[in-house]
């Protein structure tokens, strides 16, 4: 069976005087660590799939209970509960816009407010 090997090699001159009388040559294979690194890299590349397809299934859902909230809106008479339920369905969005911003900018710690709001008012 025919396998692959990565090696790494440094040329080192020897130098004597102002010449170079020898050349050191070392080989190191660094298959493991290589195939680590392949490993790894596919291993991202799965869970930022699955972090997009969760990110998805997440907004997705607040858009479904927003859309409850404002189903059972329309189906009350009450001044008072629709207040409510539209106060509620608007935290729900604020909730989906803001954490959509979140994910977008991929930095969980830091987003701008500027767009955050401007989404959000457009919302």
């Amino acid at each position: 069976m025919k396998q692959e090997h990565y090696l790494e090699y440094h040329i080192i001159p020897i130098i004597c005087g102002n010449e170079i009388s020898a050349i050191m040559i070392t080989v190191e294979d660094v298959t493991e660590q290589k195939l680590s690194d392949i490993k790894i890299k596919s291993l991202l590349k799965e869970k930022e799939l699955l972090l997009r397809e969760v990110h998805h299934r997440i907004k997705n859902n607040m858009a479904s209970v927003e859309s409850l909230l404002r189903l059972q809106y329309d189906s009350i008479d009450n001044k008072k509960c629709q207040s409510i339920l539209i106060d509620a369905s608007s935290r729900v969005s604020s909730m989906r816009v803001l954490y959509d911003r979140l994910f977008q900018s991929g930095d969980f710690i830091e987003t701008s407010f500027e767009a955050y709001f401007s989404t959000l008012i457009d919302e």
